[in-house]
């Protein structure tokens, strides 16, 4: 396993923390040091301010918890949607560990997004085993995309032979393809009964729920997105969602790293190889964010500047110092081809081979490590 240690920093000023020099920036009192508190300040700007505030990744509502606890209740198929491009953010344990041991469909939509020259099946056997990780065991997965409405009758096809008579429920994160999915759906339906398609609040809540007529007995009910935090468009300004959100297939680019080397994404992250042989890493980002490559020691300072004069793309007015930022390392033990990515921006894939990486990011902006999606990094040598 993949072995994550994070680089902890001051809340407030962004300095590295450290116990040894009370005099020197980012000072914090060895008894705090060690203690595994998420959020910390040296101890000057602890003096000034304090705060409570931890990364959010999912939080379920009372009304929808009371949505699976029918859905359970009633053997309802559950409808699972997932965004090829970014699914990590919609595996929360808030809502994982609701459908173990559930009858679930997986619906992964935005297949136009990744190469055309990647098999689907090499795909569908990704997001199968990130299900198995979580105890997930699914009837069955399809892929979708938004542009060719693909596999759309087939969806339909397996709802009805999955529900068994029952109910069925379409449920995922915001962003992950799901409102172009049930109006997919939409187009592609005929009414059965004479029940009017409605919205209206769900029995026992006041969440407002579109009810699709599946025979005079059964409903799809689609209950909303769900609102995930740790994604970097929840962190950026609406301006910048269609710079970073890729609008077509993505063309991985490759670069060669080494230690001392960094890939800037934008103004807005950034990967920097620590450790380790020369690894040829294959970058998966929108083809509007600007990726630079840096060959020096001194890549906090022109990151820095970068966040200063805002000239890259994308850069956010949200995001002027280190100090917005958070910084983890993770230390690559895996032979295998491996991803590392940012909730919602994209990844890069390599072999990996006792690599040491560190990211930066926007604090509260989800990170991940996971065996490669697609199979580039695994055809190196």
């Amino acid at each position: 396993m993949s072995k994550l240690n994070v680089i902890r920093k001051c809340y407030s000023c962004g300095a590295v923390l450290q116990d040894t020099d009370p005099k020197a920036e980012g000072y914090i009192s060895p008894e705090l040091f060690e203690n595994d508190i998420r959020v910390m300040f040296c101890d000057k700007c602890f003096k000034k301010e304090t705060y409570d505030l931890v990364p959010n990744k999912l939080d379920l509502s009372d009304a929808f918890k009371t949505i699976l606890a029918d859905a359970h209740a009633t053997d309802a198929l559950i409808v699972f949607v997932l965004d090829l491009f970014s699914f990590e953010a919609a595996f929360s344990s808030a809502i994982t560990k609701r459908l173990v041991g559930r009858n679930v469909l997986v619906v992964a939509t935005k297949r136009d997004l990744l190469p055309k020259d990647v098999d689907d099946a090499i795909l569908k056997e990704d997001v199968a085993h990130r299900l198995r990780m979580e105890k997930i065991k699914v009837q069955d997965i399809i892929l979708t995309s938004a542009t060719t409405e693909l596999h759309i009758k087939e969806i339909i096809k397996r709802i009805n032979e999955l529900r068994k008579g029952h109910d069925a429920y379409l449920i995922g994160g915001d962003g992950m393809g799901k409102t172009f999915l049930i109006n997919a759906i939409l187009r592609n339906y005929k009414n059965p009964t004479q029940r009017p398609i409605k919205t209206m609040e769900y029995p026992g809540t006041s969440l407002s729920v579109l009810q699709i007529p599946l025979d005079k007995n059964t409903t799809l009910y689609d209950t909303g997105g769900l609102k995930v935090t740790n994604t970097i468009t929840e962190h950026l300004e609406k301006e910048l969602h269609k710079i970073v959100t890729p609008a077509r297939e993505i063309k991985p680019v490759d670069y060669k790293m080494w230690p001392e080397v960094s890939l800037f994404i934008g103004g807005i992250a950034r990967f920097d190889f620590l450790k380790g042989k020369t690894t040829q890493v294959y970058a998966y980002f929108s083809r509007r964010v600007d990726i630079k490559r840096i060959s020096t020691r001194r890549t906090d300072y022109i990151f820095n500047k970068i966040l200063l004069k805002k000239n890259i793309v994308p850069s956010s007015k949200n995001l002027n110092s280190l100090a917005d930022f958070n910084t983890y390392e993770i230390n690559i033990t895996e032979h295998e081809g491996r991803d590392l990515g940012i909730q919602g921006l994209g990844w890069i894939s390599f072999m990996g081979n006792n690599q040491t990486f560190r990211i930066t990011v926007p604090k509260g902006v989800g990170i991940y490590s996971c065996r490669a999606k697609i199979p580039h990094a695994d055809k190196q040598k």
